[in-house]
């Protein structure tokens, strides 16, 4: 039985759409699951390149410190800004938001997100 990719419940009776600047095909539960989900897409579609600056920012300050100073507060901060960005852009792989739909893996990703850059700041203010 097929899921929807918007909560991950079983569909009894699918409504179908598409989703994202590509048109991908989307299959929910219902109506409000199918708009929720074109919501998260168009989200996904605009600040998909503030998700990669802050990545990428994060691992070149990781980089930094490895090639400059040995000092671990700027490592601790690279994985500060990491864990931020995960919380703030909650994009997990399409395989997770298939299998356990869009919702719970955005929470999921914002947790470990908050996780990390809690573990980071942590480590950052005791280094």
């Amino acid at each position: 039985m097929e899921k929807c990719l918007y909560c991950g419940k079983s569909i009894e009776t699918p409504h179908t759409a598409t989703a994202g600047k590509k048109n991908e095909p989307i299959t929910c539960c219902c109506e409000t699951c199918v708009k929720k989900a074109q919501r998260f897409y168009r989200y996904v579609d605009f600040t998909l390149p503030f998700f990669w600056l802050g990545v990428i920012a994060s691992i070149c300050l990781i980089v930094y410190t490895a090639f400059t100073t040995p000092n671990l507060m700027y490592v601790w901060g690279g994985l500060s800004l990491l864990g931020l960005t995960a919380l703030l852009f909650p994009f997990a792989t399409p395989e997770t938001f298939s299998m356990l739909g869009i919702k719970k893996a955005a929470i999921i990703t914002r947790i470990l997100g908050a996780a990390i850059m809690i573990a980071g700041a942590i480590l950052m203010f005791n280094a």
